[in-house]
């Protein structure tokens, strides 16, 4: 259920992320062919490895260290993590939905590996290739493509999602 990262002859590892506007969420894998979900509307942050149980042990641990005291800072996917579960904590609750989705922001490109970014003998890393921020009290998605230098916006009210 994966492709090649593109322009590599290496299987993309991916974690799908779903929320919904009233902030459940659910992080879906497959280990091992098989499919894993994890619900919980506190499962704010992922990244495509370790396997998201793992995360959640590193989010323990850091948590018990705290963020303003050190974080790992490599681009591994784990101290990405770390970073991230950190930083989406960290920023303005409640501002207005401008400053929200430049929060995320924020904190997304402070975790993305950068582009062209290549680490031959950690396959599980490369390059972030798209970021996005969905506002779904507004009903807007917000997507940055790497290598664009404009935003997308794509008003979501007229989809039709299923149940």
């Amino acid at each position: 259920m994966t492709a090649n990262v593109p322009g590599e002859k290496r299987l993309a590892t991916l974690h799908l992320s779903m929320s919904d506007a009233t902030g459940d969420s659910a992080i879906v894998e497959y280990i091992d062919g098989k499919q894993t979900i994890h619900h919980d509307r506190k499962y704010q942050v992922m990244t495509n490895s370790p396997a998201f149980d793992q995360q959640l042990a590193l989010d323990t641990y850091w948590k018990g260290i705290g963020g303003t005291v050190m974080l790992p800072g490599t681009n591994r996917a784990a101290d990405r993590f770390a970073r991230a579960s950190f930083y989406i904590n960290a920023i303005p609750q409640g501002e207005s939905p401008d400053i929200t989705v430049a929060s995320v922001f924020s904190v997304i490109r402070n975790v993305s590996v950068p582009y062209g970014l290549t680490t031959p003998e950690e396959p599980n890393i490369s390059s972030t290739r798209w970021r996005t921020v969905a506002d779904q009290k507004r009903m807007i998605l917000f997507l940055r493509v790497c290598g664009d230098t404009e935003y997308v916006l794509d008003e979501l009210q007229g989809y039709r999602f299923l149940r």
